[in-house]
């Protein structure tokens, strides 16, 4: 067998422990792309979340800006650049293409708290696979 299928076998075997470790972690989300809801992602600690979401862009948001609630405008363009424009993101909330934490919202939502994941983490979504992730720090 030549060093090639070698390497292919062992990354396949890791991604199935892998797979298996999340799913006995955390069975609701072991797809993290397919129908998982809020409640499922609110459940994971920081380490799960993480490895679930790995490779996923994030930007960091001071604490204080969520506390006095942050409007999606600023948390899709203006603070994070995840979107291009402020007019990207008011028609991509239009199109009704942006989730929080796995649940669409408008236009008019503010980010506050109670949407952090472990206390520290928003996932935003675009569509069905573009995610981002901000990371509310102190």
């Amino acid at each position: 067998m030549n060093g090639f299928y070698k390497k292919a076998s062992r990354r396949s075997y890791a991604f199935g422990a892998w797979a298996r470790r999340l799913s006995e972690s955390a069975p609701s989300i072991a797809n993290p792309f397919g129908k998982s809801t809020a409640e499922d992602l609110k459940g994971l600690d920081t380490q799960t979340f993480l490895e679930v979401f790995e490779g996923v862009t994030q930007a960091q948001i001071h604490r204080t800006d969520l506390d006095s609630g942050l409007d999606m405008i600023a948390a899709l363009s203006g603070q994070t650049q995840f979107l291009n424009s402020n007019g990207e993101a008011r028609r991509a909330l239009k199109e009704n293409s942006i989730a929080v934490n796995k649940q669409k919202v408008q236009e008019d939502y503010i980010l506050t708290a109670q949407d952090l994941i472990d206390g520290q983490y928003i996932l935003l979504q675009r569509g069905k696979k573009n995610y981002f992730i901000l990371h509310i720090v102190d």
